[in-house]
């Protein structure tokens, strides 16, 4: 689908829209959640994963985020939200670690060279 996309957006560019033509509008990945990452340790890459990422589940035992260094460039970035509870703990790529019985967000920008804690809060 994807693939298709980018055709049409190519082709769009080069033409103005017609009569007929059905533009369909795509949403930022910051706007399209992932789905619930549930009880369990998860590795993020930067152009597999979206950007916004969800642990709904209550965790039953320290979770890890792992940050993959694999296809980021500076400026990548990733939203962890915890809502989901539980007494465990969720680290977010050794720069945050979320308490446990803790609804919070973790934001981390990649530098070019690491990635950076660039936000925290409980919600």
């Amino acid at each position: 689908m994807a693939a298709v996309k980018l055709i049409v957006e190519r082709e769009l560019r080069h033409r103005p829209i017609r009569s007929g033509d059905t533009v369909t509008p795509s949403l930022p990945s910051i706007m399209i959640p992932s789905a619930d990452r549930g009880d369990s340790n998860v590795t993020l890459t930067w152009g597999t994963d979206v950007q916004l990422q969800r642990f709904l589940t209550a965790l039953t035992a320290n979770r890890v985020v792992t940050l993959s260094a694999t296809g980021a460039i500076e400026g990548a970035w990733f939203r962890v939200l915890r809502i989901g509870l539980g007494a465990f703990t969720l680290d977010v790529g050794g720069l945050k670690t979320i308490a446990g019985l803790t609804s919070a967000q973790v934001d981390v920008v990649f530098d070019g060279t690491v990635w950076v804690l660039a936000g925290y809060s409980v919600i």
